[in-house]
């Protein structure tokens, strides 16, 4: 679990773009061919990088760091292995929140109500 987040940033997990220069969703990141670029920019732009890194320090625990010859923000403890940690932990804290491994993500829907939104996979045959 986790590979992805682990080896970005050399292991340390750059985490967010420098907050003072903004998202550029082509520079900081990369899209396998399939992917519909319209629905991660969507996506991204449904929360600040202000608002992504006070849920990333205050909520999830990881302190960041600019690290400006990079222009971005990486944990202070320049470890991937403990944000991928930190995250789990905090999906474990929450009901009805279950972690599948070894298989492939054939689908997501989003329920909205008045309690708040509901997001359910569907999980496809293993990858």
């Amino acid at each position: 679990v986790g590979r992805k987040i682990k080896a970005s940033g050399g292991s340390r997990c750059n985490i967010l773009p420098n907050p003072e220069r903004g998202v550029r969703v082509e520079e900081d990141f990369q899209f396998p061919a399939s992917t519909k670029k319209g629905a991660v920019r969507a996506l991204l732009s449904s929360w600040s990088l202000d608002a992504c890194r006070a849920w990333l320090e205050d909520d999830i625990g990881i302190p960041l760091k600019l690290e400006r010859d990079a222009d971005k923000l990486f944990p202070q403890s320049d470890s991937g292995v403990e944000v991928r940690d930190k995250l789990l932990a905090a999906v474990a804290r929450h009901r009805n929140v279950h972690v599948e491994t070894g298989a492939e993500l054939a689908g997501i829907a989003i329920e909205r109500g008045d309690a708040g939104a509901d997001v359910g996979a569907d999980v496809g045959a293993d990858a």
